[in-house]
């Protein structure tokens, strides 16, 4: 991994989204939910509403910065499309991480 580190990019770009699925679909859940996460970090227009599932799963990555932290470190998350939809769906942030704490809370006692 240290010798070859874009080897191991490669690889994770190539093969986390079937491993997802596969897992997803492992552990049961609606095949709704398994197709509303496939390509969910690959850039599209920007969204001014949320229409689908999928939507939202895209969004929810934008917003938590997901699709930066290993894919595209050199990038500015708050440049282009991506951009554009964390400007967009702001004002949920604050709400957001207000449930994370709670259910965080709810799961540590």
């Amino acid at each position: 991994m240290r010798a070859r580190p874009e080897t191991v990019k490669y690889l994770i770009v190539q093969w986390h989204e079937g491993i997802g699925v596969s897992l997803l679909n492992a552990l049961g859940l609606p095949e709704e939910i398994v197709a509303a996460t496939i390509d969910h970090d690959q850039p599209r227009p920007a969204l001014s509403t949320v229409r689908s599932l999928t939507d939202v799963v895209y969004v929810a990555n934008i917003l938590a910065g997901a699709h930066f932290e290993w894919l595209f470190q050199d990038v500015d998350p708050d440049a282009g499309e991506p951009g554009v939809i964390r400007r967009t769906f702001a004002s949920l942030l604050a709400s957001i991480d207000s449930e994370t704490e709670a259910m965080r809370a709810a799961l540590t006692g």
